[in-house]
């Protein structure tokens, strides 16, 4: 199933990045993969320690599975959002973490109503 999309503009250079409004659960493994291969998991199952890039290999997986195109141009995203100003790319990033790692809502579809 293809996700829909929608355009955002950065604050300071108005670029126009197009991203992803959700990622499959295909993607989200594949970014729960990126993390786990950043850590050292001991027997008991439980994390001994972390890598220090886990968190920009995190990132980038993270633009790659939601960010579409930037400019018109599907190319090479990451290093087209790379290239932007801190400003502009912290932007981008807080979008897509939106998408890759949405919050809980207080409603769900399991709720019950009393009657």
């Amino acid at each position: 199933m293809k996700a829909p999309t929608k355009e955002i503009t950065t604050p300071k250079t108005k670029t126009k990045v197009t991203i992803k409004e959700w990622i499959t659960g295909g993607d989200s493994e594949d970014l729960q993969n990126t993390i786990l291969e950043g850590m050292d998991i001991g027997a008991d199952g439980k994390p001994t320690g972390i890598s220090g890039t886990m968190v920009v290999k995190q990132n980038h997986k993270a633009i790659e599975l939601a960010v579409v195109g930037i400019e018109g141009s599907t190319g090479d995203v990451l290093k087209a959002l790379l290239d932007l100003p801190r400003d502009d790319y912290e932007f981008i990033l807080n979008a897509v973490n939106e998408v890759t790692s949405p919050k809980a809502t207080a409603q769900s579809g399991t709720d019950i109503e009393a009657s």
